[in-house]
């Protein structure tokens, strides 16, 4: 998913973040600073000399801050997740069911079948290697059930989108108390339903950016007033030239 692959990218921002506080409390901000490549590639670890007011501006605009050839990871894999399938793990100890769950997938466009695993022991082992965007998982299951292999599954892979399945209808509540997405009785399970909750999760997760990024605005608009503020404090509190 985009959100996973670009994790180191959403990291140095945090970090160029913490440097333009530096140079911001220091005595050096008219001069360029060095910000990390927010390209997200794994073997990536070049800095980019900029002056703090062209780094603001940057990220202002929504930017990243990016080294000579190198793209945004988040940017590419928006762009991939666009037409690439959507990779979906199917759990539940019924065999029956964990059949009929894989040809919904199979049959839904932009979908695909990562793979089926019986139980939340085996959906746990298989997430490293199959690296899911989308798990539907059984409510009722011995061992690990549902809602426990859910908090499992996102304390592994926080940006998987977890949907809980039952034949029992009206367990909703059990979906938001351990995190997954959203809850579908069996019956519900479809190529449409599927590519809605898609759909909506993915249209979720551009608000919260979108509000993320309008956050960071207000507190550099805020931090910037309140240093302009201070600054004519202290211009007011010096005495005038020529007085003792």
């Amino acid at each position: 998913m985009g959100v996973r692959l670009a994790g180191k990218s959403a990291a140095l921002a945090e970090v160029n973040q913490a440097i333009l506080e530096a140079a911001g409390d220091s005595r050096f901000e008219e001069q360029a600073w060095d910000f990390f490549c927010e390209c997200g590639g794994e073997e990536c670890h070049e800095c980019v000399r900029l002056a703090v007011d062209a780094y603001v501006r940057l990220h202002d605009s929504g930017g990243a801050v990016l080294a000579d050839g190198h793209t945004s990871s988040e940017r590419a894999v928006e762009d991939r997740m666009a037409v690439e399938p959507v990779r979906v793990l199917v759990v539940d100890d019924n065999e029956a069911c964990r059949k009929g769950l894989a040809e919904v997938v199979s049959t839904a466009e932009q979908f695909a079948l990562a793979g089926c695993a019986d139980s939340g022991q085996e959906a746990l082992q298989l997430l490293p290697r199959l690296d899911p965007h989308l798990v539907l998982l059984d409510v009722r299951m011995p061992g690990l059930d549902g809602p426990e292999t859910a908090r499992r599954i996102l304390a592994r892979q926080p940006q998987a989108v977890v949907v809980l399945v039952s034949a029992e209808p009206d367990l909703e509540p059990l979906a938001a108390s351990c995190g997954a997405t959203t809850f579908l009785p069996k019956s519900k399970v479809t190529p449409k339903g599927l590519s809605e909750i898609w759909a909506e999760t993915r249209a979720r997760a551009a608000k919260t950016r979108r509000e993320a990024h309008a956050l960071q605005q207000e507190a550099r608009a805020v931090k910037a007033q309140a240093k302009h503020q201070i600054q004519r404090a202290k211009e007011n509190l010096m005495p005038p030239e020529g007085n003792p």
